[in-house]
């Protein structure tokens, strides 16, 4: 239920997280970022967005239930 700007306007002073941050700031405009959630981004994989691929490069784990209540998991190692 986080939202774009929820993460941008965090003060984590981590280079992790500042990778995020970087890759959400261009990805639509500040009234969107401020609807757009990340979980929703994660599985909707919009292709406008940069997530995905950040996501990736940060090694990040996705841990999820779906739909029909059955627990996910992506990693990179799974994913490519």
């Amino acid at each position: 239920m986080t939202t774009f700007s929820e993460i941008i306007r965090k003060k984590i002073e981590s280079d992790t997280f500042k990778m995020l941050q970087a890759a959400l700031k261009p990805a639509a405009s500040t009234p969107l970022r401020n609807r757009i959630s990340l979980g929703g981004s994660i599985i909707d994989s919009p292709i406008w967005s940069d997530l995905w691929s950040t996501l990736l490069c940060l090694n990040a784990k996705i841990n999820y239930i779906d739909l029909e209540n059955n627990k996910q998991s992506i990693d990179a190692e799974n994913f490519i």
